[in-house]
């Protein structure tokens, strides 16, 4: 299927793992942004609970001891010295907390009301009812409910509200008591705490969706990309060897004409098709780029890390797709010929100067120091500049990355081989080293020198394989030697 129909197979692969994609982070998301509301919710409603069991039991209890009243109005008090009711005071107190910007609040209500408690502890809502009947019949259990009709939605979490040792008599005995016959363990009421689920998180939810989509689609892209190169060059190696055989006969000679046209079609095909992707994969990853930057710095001003941090990674991620689209375009140009220098005269010192400058703060994060020597007769040289500071950015790239706590020295100099004047330019480190067994295949495209520490330190494969044929591309060449645990060197010479 994948042979005969690719696009079409790549194509619904991409849209259903963008479903799989989608569906799991909604239900990420919402599950923590819930989560987080009950958390709150839970300790909003033992804080209540504890404070109400401390102030009967340490201060109503004394109180009453002492010959002062327990009164719901005390605030009226003729003679002034009675102390608000335990459930009147965790009224108060529930009032308190409804006012902060958290958006939080707790209520305190009941089936059987006092009487001055009617208009505001009555059940007055159908979840009041459902939440009664519910803590009426598992009271151990707490019932909740996400009220999405709300603007924003509301998480209401309510426990149940049991008669204590303390508290029995009074409400038996009391003339106004809306109910007789209480026992202890009742449930005489309904402590519900209700939390705003926050908007910044459902905001970062649709971030996530959205980055979500957009490295899918990436993903698939650069699928495609491989599928459709590796498809070619399949072409063109066919085609080389119908070739050679038809080089035998007349016949073969045409026919070989023709396979070699192919070919040729075949690479200008691709080389389209890589230019066409290249805007079409650079396009979302920029918007990517741009977008995050933008939330960082919203998310900066409203002081939440968390949402920067993770921007962050969504950033960096996107960068480094970027930077692996551009190597693969820069080779496949280059093998194509398509790749075209803009020779001018270089002061060689400067390029060096300004080229460790942009690696500088990655070597030194990683604890490394950074050293420039230039011979007296560096000079200037004519080439493409943009080119050779590419060649000098991927090896001190390289140097920084695998280098930990160590040096990296860059040394150019002149020097006359065979009365050929050149400039050499030495970039080494005391990194981790190269394997002598993998040295000679470094410069290959896609291949690794070390698998682990690909997993480590990541990379494409692709940046000496580029680097190698930039060199060679301006009349130059390159070559690596290095020791396991001492580190590599990496000479690169250049035409004078």
């Amino acid at each position: 299927m994948l042979r005969r129909h690719p696009i079409v197979t790549l194509s619904g692969l991409a849209v259903f793992g963008v479903a799989v994609i989608l569906v799991y982070f909604s239900g990420v998301a919402d599950q923590l942004n819930q989560n987080g509301a009950l958390r709150s919710a839970q300790l909003l409603s033992h804080a209540v609970e504890e404070f109400r069991t401390l102030y009967t039991s340490e201060v109503v209890r004394h109180a009453k001891v002492a010959g002062v009243r327990v009164s719901h109005d005390y605030m009226n008090d003729a003679e002034g010295d009675a102390i608000p009711l335990p459930a009147t005071l965790s009224m108060a107190l529930a009032a308190r907390i409804g006012a902060r910007d958290t958006g939080e609040t707790a209520r305190l209500y009941s089936k059987h009301p006092f009487p001055w408690r009617v208009e505001t502890g009555g059940l007055r809502d159908p979840f009041a009812v459902a939440a009664w009947d519910a803590l009426n019949a598992r009271p151990e259990e707490p019932y909740i409910l996400v009220d999405e009709e709300a603007n924003p939605p509301v998480l209401r979490y309510a426990t149940a509200d049991l008669m204590r040792e303390s508290c029995v008599d009074c409400h038996n005995t009391h003339p106004q008591t809306p109910r007789s016959g209480w026992q202890v363990g009742d449930v005489r009421g309904v402590l519900e705490i209700n939390v705003p689920l926050r908007q910044e998180d459902v905001h970062r939810h649709a971030v996530f969706q959205a980055t979500a989509v957009m490295l899918t689609l990436t993903a698939f892209g650069l699928a495609l990309i491989a599928f459709v190169v590796r498809s070619l060059r399949q072409a063109v190696r066919v085609a080389d060897e119908q070739g050679v055989a038809a080089s035998l006969a007349a016949q073969e000679a045409a026919e070989a004409r023709m396979q070699a046209d192919v070919a040729v079609h075949a690479n200008k095909l691709k080389t389209e098709f890589l230019a066409n992707m290249s805007h079409e994969l650079r396009t979302p990853l920029n918007a990517v780029i741009g977008y995050s930057d933008l939330l960082s710095d919203d998310a900066r001003e409203r002081g939440d890390e968390s949402a920067v941090k993770d921007l962050g990674r969504i950033r960096s991620s996107g960068a480094h797709l970027l930077a692996m689209i551009t190597e693969i375009l820069d080779l496949t140009s280059i093998e194509a010929d398509r790749l075209e220098l803009v020779r001018e005269e270089i002061e060689v010192q400067s390029l060096l100067s300004d080229a460790m400058e942009a690696v500088r703060s990655a070597a030194e994060l990683r604890g490394n120091s950074m050293q420039l020597t230039c011979g007296p007769d560096i000079g200037s040289i004519r080439s493409d500049p943009s080119r050779l500071r590419q060649v000098v950015s991927n090896l001190l790239s390289n140097a920084a990355k695998f280098t930990e706590n160590g040096a990296i020295e860059v040394h150019a100099h002149r020097e006359e081989p065979d009365g050929k004047p050149r400039l050499v330019i030495r970039v080494s480190d005391t990194g981790i080293g190269i394997r002598a067994e993998s040295l000679p295949r470094i410069f290959e495209p896609f291949h690794q020198a070390d698998g682990s520490a690909t997993r480590a330190y990541g990379g494409s494969g692709l940046g000496l394989a580029v680097t190698q044929r930039l060199c060679r591309l301006m009349g130059g060449d390159i070559q690596a030697t290095s020791v396991v645990g001492e580190g590599s060197t990496f000479t690169v010479w250049l035409p004078v």
